[in-house]
């Protein structure tokens, strides 16, 4: 399979975080507790996989042998650097921008 990288300016699309989680704001209101720990628990993961790239990977195409290619090997390194360290952090000029889009 032949490849190519997309860059976002390539298009026009706006610049966003690749994993955005949505919620109902009676269900966050309600729930505030669990939120922060599914948001503790993607910064913990984040910072794991980056501190942890080897590790990571394997545990990666161990549970999803699918993704055990030499595509997503090599892409791998560079998913790794756009990882958010602080996932929780809001970009509200990004976000409005995305949402313009």
């Amino acid at each position: 399979i032949v490849t190519h990288t997309v860059r976002y300016s390539d298009i026009d699309i706006p610049r966003h975080d690749g994993l955005i989680l949505l919620a109902n704001s009676d269900s966050v209101a309600r729930q505030a507790t669990t939120w922060s720990r599914v948001l503790i628990a993607l910064e913990e993961a984040s910072n794991w996989m980056i501190e942890h790239p080897e590790e990571a990977w394997t545990l990666l195409v161990t549970t999803h042998p699918v993704l055990d290619n030499p595509i997503n090997q090599e892409a791998w390194d560079d998913l790794l650097r756009r990882v958010a360290l602080s996932p929780a952090a809001l970009d509200e000029r990004r976000y409005a921008a995305f949402e313009s889009y």
